[in-house]
């Protein structure tokens, strides 16, 4: 090798080495991001009901929804506290699982909010 003069071998096997890394970066962004968007973060609300406080300052939302993708499958029930005048679900007071088995991210469930 001439001095002063880059080596060929080596200008080659960093480019290899490049080209190797940025083609495993890119299958695991593209993994990545199809595994992420089959995973969808709305439930499906099969059931809803709102109560009100006799005085109307406060509101109890029940509501029952259902999460599925791959590998997940949840249905459950909760219910929310908030004032009438506040934006949003409230806060959760109480949540608990229903029997998902038979859910397919489709129907009703059946409860209702003490009035």
């Amino acid at each position: 090798m001439i001095e002063g003069r880059p080596d060929d071998r080596s200008n080659e096997t960093r480019m290899t080495r490049l080209w190797a890394g940025f083609s495993i970066s890119t299958l695991v962004l593209i993994a990545a991001g199809l595994l992420l968007s089959s995973c969808d973060t709305s439930p499906d609300v099969t059931w809803k009901s709102v109560a009100e406080s006799p005085d109307g300052k406060w509101q109890a939302i029940g509501e029952t929804e259902g999460f599925s993708g791959p590998g997940n499958n949840y249905l459950g029930t909760l219910i929310y506290l908030k004032r009438t005048s506040a934006k949003g679900l409230g806060e959760e007071i109480l949540g608990y699982p229903e029997d998902g088995s038979t859910w397919a991210g489709q129907g009703t469930a059946n409860h209702e909010l003490a009035r």
